[in-house]
């Protein structure tokens, strides 16, 4: 046995462990010494029970900084630095998966022998203007020679409380893999990217979501909940029933945990979805009637979001803004640049960006000296 201690990071907003869960751990028990489950929210009576099966150190807590915030209290509250270390291997995975669709020995032979000071399932490519690659976070192994330097101590002493799953992934999923990169360490990834790769760096998508199948075909453990609600508009996408029927007759995996799970998953997800874009249309639509000149700044997915809502409220808006055009016109209106648009006490701009790109034009707009109540922001975390 490997002298391995993992940390499993569960959440359901009932607090109810479905049955996917107990056969997950039950396969990955063999390759670990000690296990930590955190849970992050509630748990039901039934559920602690189960969990119970597999290991007494279980911490329930308020779900505060999501993932990151119940690792830094494993690390720095329940468990301890001190005790994590007599291990030489560290893995922190969450419950956002089904599986094992395969055995576990293939995945931990092959990635014990990978020359490697951390390693994950899959690696998310480059998306140029999005993300740099990086491992994914949902399965992810610290080798000894990272665990025992100051280096992952320092960096979950410094990560920062997550307030949404946009922060989730850029402060603490890519920057893991970023840090460690910059810090001289190297990572592996058990499903060779090669094969999922453009060159075009803006083609890149998160094919664990999009390609389940292909992903499968390559025999890889474990599959995104997510991928099972999605139906893909990108060239290659997989439908569910294709997915279910896959598993079916090429893994032994029961489809009835998947069966079991999903319609309550699902009817929460949407719900969640509907409720945050009803949010963000009163926000809008509150926003639009105090200006009568409206401009969208950003022509990203987030712009076109904007545009999408106020076409369907058939809500005029003058075009849109960019720091730097390339093109004239997006969705019949007309693209400017910033400098050739006059703003007086009738213009309001809605921030259609990520958080990043939020951050950087709300600087170019306080130098501007723009009254930052003509401005609509945080559209886009």
């Amino acid at each position: 046995m490997s002298n391995r201690i993992a940390i499993f990071i569960f959440y359901d907003p009932q607090g109810i462990v479905d049955d996917y869960v107990p056969y997950f751990l039950e396969r990955l028990k063999p390759f670990l010494k000690n296990l930590i489950i955190v849970v992050n929210g509630e748990l039901t009576a039934e559920g602690r029970k189960k969990l119970k099966s597999f290991t007494q150190n279980i911490f329930v807590r308020e779900n505060i900084g999501y993932e990151p915030g119940a690792i830094k209290d494993v690390l720095f509250k329940f468990y301890g630095m001190s005790k994590i270390l007599e291990h030489d291997e560290l893995l922190i995975c969450n419950d956002t998966f089904y599986g094992p669709f395969f055995e576990f020995k293939e995945l931990f032979n092959k990635m014990d022998k990978t020359k490697c000071d951390f390693w994950g399932i899959t690696e998310q490519a480059e998306k140029k203007n999005h993300y740099p690659k990086h491992i994914q976070s949902y399965f992810y192994n610290i080798k000894k020679s990272l665990l025992h330097n100051e280096y992952f101590r320092n960096f979950f002493e410094t990560l920062p409380l997550s307030k949404n799953l946009e922060q989730v992934i850029e402060k603490y999923e890519i920057a893991m893999s970023q840090t460690f990169l910059k810090s001289g360490f190297s990572y592996a990834s058990f499903v060779d990217i090669k094969d999922f790769f453009n060159e075009d760096a803006n083609k890149n998508f998160d094919y664990s979501l999009f390609a389940p199948i292909k992903l499968l075909k390559k025999k890889c453990p474990l599959i995104k909940r997510k991928a099972f609600f999605i139906i893909s508009e990108l060239e290659g996408g997989e439908q569910d029933y294709s997915l279910m029927q896959f598993i079916k007759e090429h893994t032994r995996y029961p489809q009835e945990i998947i069966l079991q799970n999903v319609p309550r998953s699902y009817l929460a997800l949407i719900i969640r979805e509907r409720m945050k874009r009803e949010k963000l249309n009163r926000k809008i639509i509150l926003f639009t009637r105090a200006y009568p000149k409206i401009y969208i700044y950003g022509t990203g997915v987030w712009g076109k979001k904007v545009a999408n809502i106020l076409e369907y409220f058939k809500i005029d808006y003058k075009g849109f803004i960019v720091s730097c055009k390339d093109k004239n016109k997006l969705l019949k209106h007309k693209i400017y640049e910033f400098n050739e648009i006059k703003i007086n006490k009738n213009t309001g701009i809605i921030l259609g960006l990520g958080e990043k790109n939020t951050l950087e034009v709300l600087q170019i707009l306080k130098k501007r000296n723009v009254n930052m109540s003509n401005v609509l922001k945080n559209i886009g975390s």
